[in-house]
């Protein structure tokens, strides 16, 4: 993992931080990627997205991101057989897609895919076999509903061997602060649950990139070719002793409004 930038002194005006997982790096020519701490919620995300991409490569135009609707599902928009809305200003962000928690493209297609998470897993899929690419927002639901087996079943259906794939999963809430009740619990493979539940105090905690882990375990992909960043959405503090990643659960427990989503990306340039 490489830092590329960070909050000064939990300055909310200042640019957030970015990070990229090393794994990825140069998979594919062109490819860029990032997972940033909290976007300012009066920010547009298409915008702010595209602006920190291009802190990745000074001086190139970025393709803007394409935003996905995010119904905490499994469903998956193949771009390369998408086309923008007719009418679209030139120069003019695309549309939100809605109905969709994922996007896959080859690396052809010089675009940019972004998510937008607070607590949930962002996901970045390389493929060099097939020169694919894919992000996935991974909420309890989508990962209970196998969004990312559904991303790889996709690849494999399209001939990959999935021999090279790598994944990286960015910030999200960790087991020190994801409580969970039953009836979560109860919409998982009990497979996948192995070693990814905590008790403690009386309450269950949930691992959900310990169940995706295993889950691509499954079809082949394992821990070696898999890059977690670690950081807890919902308690990491920087050293200026601020939250520098957005949490809906650090915020409902606050009895606050969520401020702010983190943004996941990854494209190619052409």
């Amino acid at each position: 993992m490489s830092t590329v930038a960070a909050r000064a002194s939990g300055d909310p005006l200042a640019e957030p931080p970015l990070l990229q997982a090393g794994t990825l790096a140069g998979l594919l020519p062109g490819l860029f990627h990032g997972f940033s701490g909290a976007l300012p919620r009066h920010d547009d995300f298409s915008r702010s997205t595209q602006r920190l991409a291009g802190r990745l490569a000074p001086g190139r135009a970025m393709p803007w991101p394409l935003e996905l609707g995010q119904p905490h599902g499994r469903e998956i928009l193949d771009l390369d057989g998408w086309r923008p809305p007719e009418g679209l200003a030139a120069g003019d962000p695309p549309p939100r897609v809605r109905g969709v928690d994922g996007a896959r493209a080859t690396g052809a297609a010089a675009c940019t895919l972004a998510i937008k998470a607070a607590d949930c897993v962002p996901v970045l899929a390389v493929d060099p076999e097939r020169s694919t690419y894919a992000a996935l927002h991974a909420g309890w639901r989508g990962v209970a509903r196998g969004i990312l087996p559904n991303l790889l079943g996709q690849w494999r259906d399209a001939g990959s061997s999935l021999a090279r794939v790598r994944l990286a999963f960015g910030p999200c809430i960790q087991p020190c602060c994801f409580e969970v009740k039953s009836d979560c619990l109860a919409e998982f493979d009990a497979g996948h649950l192995r070693g990814a539940i905590e008790e403690r105090g009386g309450a269950t905690y949930l691992h959900l990139t310990e169940v995706l882990t295993r889950q691509a375990a499954q079809l082949g992909i394992g821990w070696e070719r898999i890059e977690l960043l670690l950081y807890c959405t919902s308690c990491h503090r920087d050293p200026s002793g601020a939250h520098p990643f957005a949490s809906y659960r650090r915020a409902r427990r606050a009895g606050k409004d969520l401020s702010g989503r983190n943004a996941a990306f990854i494209g190619v340039l052409g």
